[in-house]
């Protein structure tokens, strides 16, 4: 039985998330394009791992200070101070590793005539990466030197934004509908 490459299970030790499905969401500005890729276990687990030793060092950050006075001299305390410092500076990049998983989505916002591209982590924290007006936007395209990617040229440079990964007739809408309300180009039926 052939699987596509969008039903295709990772092996368990794959750490790079092979492209997922791509999913276009209604909004009452716009709409969001999003790659939905699989997370894979390995992946999974680094995330785990890096959250637990992130718990680890903040608690013996902590630890450190609640430990009897007399298990260290006075002399000691900025020894315990730069210490405890330290691993609470430890714990916060572990904490930030563990959630860094982020997909980058793009928003089409036809009210405001831009596209953003913005990254969305765990818990829906969102940052924004890049806003360009419809102005700004030369063309779009396939690139197909890899993968199949869904493309945008800015200003009519070498500066390609990622709209989409994948292959196939989503992509193919997707263009049509941004070559629609993006660039003005009228689609072929």
């Amino acid at each position: 039985m052939a699987m596509s490459d969008t039903t295709q299970r990772p092996t368990p030790l794959m750490l790079a998330a092979p492209a997922g499905r791509v999913s276009l969401t209604e909004t009452w500005w716009g709409y969001v394009i999003r790659n939905e890729r699989v997370i894979t276990s390995g992946r999974r687990m680094l995330t785990v791992v890096a959250g637990l030793l992130a718990a680890g060092f903040a608690m013996s950050s902590l630890v450190l200070w609640i430990a009897p006075a007399t298990a260290f001299p006075g002399e000691v305390i900025l020894l315990k101070g730069a210490a405890s410092s330290l691993m609470a500076m430890i714990a916060l990049l572990f904490a930030r590793l563990a959630t860094e998983d982020a997909v980058i989505e793009i928003q089409v916002d036809l009210r405001r005539a831009e596209i953003r591209e913005v990254s969305r982590r765990i818990g829906d924290r969102t940052h924004l990466l890049g806003r360009y007006g419809f102005e700004d936007i030369g063309g779009l395209f396939f690139d197909r030197t890899g993968p199949g990617r869904l493309v945008a040229r800015y200003r009519n440079t070498s500066h390609l934004i990622t709209i989409a990964d994948g292959s196939g007739p989503a992509l193919e809408r997707i263009r049509d509908r941004m070559g629609r309300d993006v660039v003005g180009l009228p689609v072929a039926i």
